[in-house]
């Protein structure tokens, strides 16, 4: 599911020391709070991602502005999006708003959209226990704009 509202929590001091710190320092950073086991339902997925050692556990100040500017900035406009696409969202996401991405789908200006919603899957779609069905969705998604 894309991030056009978070459904993750932040606390609100988190907010505001983001804000003040991402102007005169921008690299200090928090934990997210996103954990593996919120990604995917599939066990191989959640350990792999865990014992990731790219995966970023934290936030920095300024990524985390940035991020909330422009999730605002998308959900503000969604008339500029006008060129064909696929969104696929996760029924069970706790990170991210499928609702507002479904809102979002709505009003954009496209004219060749396509919404599917997953059943049963955290944010990972593509990493959850029935991603082949998503994958073979964007297959036949593509090959039909071929």
């Amino acid at each position: 599911s894309p991030l056009i509202e978070l459904k993750l929590k932040v606390p609100r001091y988190k907010l505001i020391l983001a804000e003040v710190l991402s102007k005169y320092f921008p690299d200090f950073s928090l934990p997210s709070g996103i954990t593996s086991e919120a990604l995917s339902h599939d066990p191989q997925m959640v350990k792999a991602h865990s014992e990731d050692m790219l995966i970023f556990r934290h936030a920095t100040t300024r990524y985390s502005t940035e991020m909330f500017l422009a999730s605002e900035t998308v959900r503000n406009h969604p008339d500029l999006l006008q060129v064909p696409y696929l969104l696929l969202l996760a029924d069970e996401d706790s990170l991210v708003s499928s609702e507002a991405a479904k809102n979002f789908h709505q009003k954009t200006a496209s004219h060749d959209k396509e919404m599917i919603w997953y059943s049963s899957c955290f944010h990972e779609i593509l990493n959850e226990t029935n991603r082949n069905d998503a994958l073979k969705a964007i297959e036949q998604w593509i090959k039909k704009r071929i």
